[in-house]
């Protein structure tokens, strides 16, 4: 869908989950750079990781008229996130959905924990610690069963 080119905000809306982990404040900080050296502003909004808080921010984003929205992972429906993308581009980290006025962008963590894991095992490595939060237990478990094949 096209946007009115007159009626552009010059701004881009991010959704992100805790602004003060090192993760997002590292991508939020190099998505402004790159939004000023275009021209652009960046509004944020955070959901940390709460269903309620996350549709509040998207809705904030919304109604702040932004000319585009980046959602920096989560746990929004895909179905939300589609509907989004009806009226306004939409750029997903961290999710895999695919539709119209949408880009995700989605990595492997499982994938990479067990990768990760496994060359150190092959290292030789034996007190191998893994800190995981809470919303990627699914690599953790992977984790444990690399090293307990080991």
């Amino acid at each position: 869908m096209q946007q009115d080119l007159s009626r552009r905000s010059m701004t881009i809306g991010v959704l992100v989950q805790h602004p003060d982990s090192p993760y997002t404040s590292t991508i939020v900080n190099d998505m402004e750079k790159t939004l000023i050296s275009k021209g652009y502003s960046l509004v944020m909004a955070s959901g940390h990781w709460q269903n309620k808080l996350e549709n509040h921010a998207l809705e904030y984003l919304i109604k702040s008229n932004v000319d585009g929205i980046i959602i920096v992972t989560g746990n929004l429906d895909n179905q939300k996130i589609l509907a989004t993308a009806e009226s306004i581009p939409v750029v997903t980290v961290g999710y895999d959905i695919k539709g119209d006025n949408i880009c995700s962008l989605n990595l492997d963590n499982v994938m990479g924990g067990y990768i990760a894991t496994l060359h150190l095992l092959q290292q030789g490595h034996k007190n191998i610690a893994h800190i995981k939060a809470y919303h990627h237990s699914l690599m953790h478990l992977h984790v444990l069963k690399v090293i307990n094949r080991h």
